[in-house]
């Protein structure tokens, strides 16, 4: 089995970016920060973006691998 560190890296790598919402759907991962923040600690330049949400108040991030 796959950790979620791993996953997530795979699917950026083919993907470029993700929401949390996208990351519940597909792994039922409630923690994107933290994960994003181990694979920043890895050396993977991952960036995030505060996009506005769309109907309602508030933003969500979106998270871009740059590098790795």
């Amino acid at each position: 089995i796959m950790s979620h560190k791993t996953n997530l890296l795979k699917y950026l790598q083919k993907n470029g970016n993700i929401t949390s919402i996208e990351a519940f759907k597909k792994w039922e991962m409630t923690r994107l920060a933290d994960v994003v923040f181990r694979l920043k600690k890895d050396g993977h330049v991952i960036t995030t973006t505060l996009v506005p949400n769309k109907g309602h108040s508030g933003k969500h991030a979106v998270y871009t691998l740059v590098e790795g």
